[in-house]
């Protein structure tokens, strides 16, 4: 493949803007891409009820009195942990 240079400022500047917008359009197409994740979930039992964590996702753990409990909770910890650490633009 060959490749012919600008001869002139603003044909250099063309291309450029048209680099920029093919980038732009990509990274708009993998911003909509979706895609499921799934987690390992730890109960333990202890003395209060359920302590429970994420072991992927560091800082998502949390307690409950019940089992069910503990998994509300950790559910909501995962959320926030997630929400966290997006990247918002």
């Amino acid at each position: 493949m060959s490749t012919t240079f600008p001869s002139t400022e603003s044909e250099l500047a063309g291309r450029v803007n048209q680099r920029a917008a093919k980038l732009a359009s990509c990274r708009t197409v993998a911003y909509t891409f979706s895609m499921s994740v799934g987690f390992t979930a730890v109960f333990r039992k202890v003395p209060e009820g359920y302590a429970a964590y994420v072991e992927e996702l560091p800082g998502a753990n949390t307690q409950g009195a019940t089992i069910e409990e503990a998994r509300e909770n950790l559910r909501e910890a995962v959320e926030l942990v997630l929400d966290a650490n997006r990247v918002h633009r």
